[in-house]
Order: structure tokens, then C-alpha cells, then sequence
């Protein structure tokens, strides 16, 4: 315990106390400057360590990805597509009124299913889950896949995993109108900023 002078009355007293005991004048407790210190060190120490993460892998975190390029690349079925940590070969595009020949599973579609046959590769050095497809028209409506695309004999699973330099054949199902021009939308992943089209032509 240490003694101190009080600033009123200047009688030593304990720097623990509360008030001097003489005078009744409140003690100021003194700011504990070290821990405070040792607190601010600390923070930039945590800063330190998550930035070097982020350089480490760029490709796991939102901020090192790449950015948009300003005219996405265009592709045609056939084509083999690199986009982002993802691979991409469009084979085969057609319409159909029904996804499963089982006559128990109700599968019609409330417009048209335009069924899309694809394969995706993971070119990165960790797994990395399949990225979502979307469809777009020629007016920029975005169109989601269709909930149904599971009765797909050759259905992509929601949420698998591809290992590195693992690849996965499949098919999936957009419920739209006939009468547009459609584009399908290709993400490099999760992380990734970049993306291209493929040109769709499935006839009548």
C-alpha cells in the first residue's frame, strides 16, 4: 500500500482510499497507463494477424478477390470457360415440359423448363463449394434455378464440395417463358467477383 498527500489538506493518507479521513476530499484514482497500453498493443497485434491472413489467401476472403472485369466475357455451348477458381463446359441446352418420367413426381413447370447440361471444375488449391446458376434474359431479368431441377436424373446436389482439381457433371432446370433470348450466368465462386455468359440457343 502506498501513502499519498492529499491535494487539500496535504495529510498522507492511502492511495487506496476513497477520501482523505482528515479533510473528506475525494482521491483520484490514478489511470492505470500501462494496461491501457498493453490493450491498444493488443488490437493492433489481432489487426496484424487477420491482414496477414488475408494476403495468405486472397481467394478465401471478400476483400483480397479480384476485381469485376468491366465487360464480362461471352461464351457459346461448347466452350470451355475459366472463371475465377471455377471451370465451366456448357454441353447441351434444350426445353422440356417435365424434368422425371415417374408419373407420381408432380414436376410440370408453371412456365417452361429450359434444362442446361453442364460440367464444373474446381481449379483452386482447397474445395470449394459449386457456385450458384442464374439466367438472364435480354432485358437484364435475373431468373433463379428451379427447386425442382432435384428430379433431374442427373441433378447437381445444392451445397457439394468439389476438391481441387475435381470435376462434376450435371444438369439443372430454369422455370421461364419461351419467346427471350437467355444468357447463362457463370460466377467464379463464392469469393469471386468475376463471371461470364454463355449464349443459349435451344431451338423451338
Amino acid at each position: 500500500m502506498a501513502l499519498i498527500k492529499c491535494k487539500e489538506c496535504g495529510r498522507e493518507i492511502s492511495s487506496k482510499s476513497a477520501a482523505c479521513p482528515g479533510c473528506g476530499a475525494p482521491v483520484k484514482a490514478k489511470t492505470n497507463f500501462a494496461a491501457g497500453c498493453l490493450a491498444l498493443v493488443g488490437i493492433v497485434v489481432l489487426i496484424g494477424i487477420f491482414s496477414s491472413v488475408s494476403q495468405k489467401h486472397p481467394s478465401t476472403s471478400p476483400g483480397g478477390s479480384p476485381r469485376p472485369s468491366a465487360t464480362p466475357t461471352e461464351y457459346k455451348v461448347g466452350d470451355t470457360i475459366a472463371v475465377g477458381y471455377t471451370g465451366y463446359k456448357v454441353v447441351d441446352v434444350r426445353w422440356s415440359d417435365r424434368l422425371t418420367d415417374n408419373p407420381f413426381l408432380k414436376t410440370r413447370a408453371n412456365a417452361n423448363y429450359l434444362v442446361i447440361k453442364l460440367g464444373v471444375a474446381n481449379g483452386d488449391k482447397q474445395a470449394r463449394m459449386i457456385p450458384p446458376f442464374h439466367l438472364v434474359d435480354e432485358n437484364g431479368a435475373e431468373y433463379d434455378a428451379s427447386s425442382q431441377s432435384v428430379y433431374l436424373s442427373d441433378a447437381f446436389p445444392l451445397l457439394e464440395n468439389l476438391n481441387p482439381g475435381v470435376g462434376k457433371a450435371g444438369s439443372i432446370a430454369f422455370d421461364v417463358p419461351r419467346g427471350h433470348t437467355y444468357k447463362l450466368k457463370l460466377s467464379g465462386g463464392y469469393w469471386s467477383r468475376d463471371y461470364a455468359f454463355v449464349e443459349l440457343n435451344p431451338g423451338p
